[in-house]
């Protein structure tokens, strides 16, 4: 039990180290380095979160949770899970920052 936490732990912090230079590469021009980075991150995790639930409640709906435990279809669920995340926070951090001025 305690090994699968800190086996999740590395994953998560190998996951913030990569996902840095990838963000700097793809960042809009006009946007700060870290602001871009932040942007990434927060967008990928939550669209991870909201889709991993949906699906797996669609799964539990559906009554296809058991399939999960072979390998073909946890794989198919995962990819389905993170690559429309990765789409969406590549979105979000390539596009231009507002700049607003001060409130009238």
């Amino acid at each position: 039990m305690m090994t699968s936490y800190w086996i999740s732990l590395v994953i998560a912090v190998v996951l913030l180290v990569v996902t840095y230079p990838y963000a700097m590469k793809i960042r809009h021009p006009d946007q700060k380095p870290l602001a871009a980075y932040f942007i990434f991150v927060s967008v990928f995790v939550i669209s991870v979160i909201v889709i991993y639930t949906l699906l797996l409640q669609l799964a539990e709906i559906v009554g296809l949770t058991a399939v999960l435990n072979e390998t073909v279809p946890a794989l198919v669920f995962i990819v389905l899970v993170f690559v429309p995340s990765i789409l969406l926070a590549r979105w979000w951090t390539r596009k231009p920052p507002k700049n607003q001025g001060p409130p009238p």
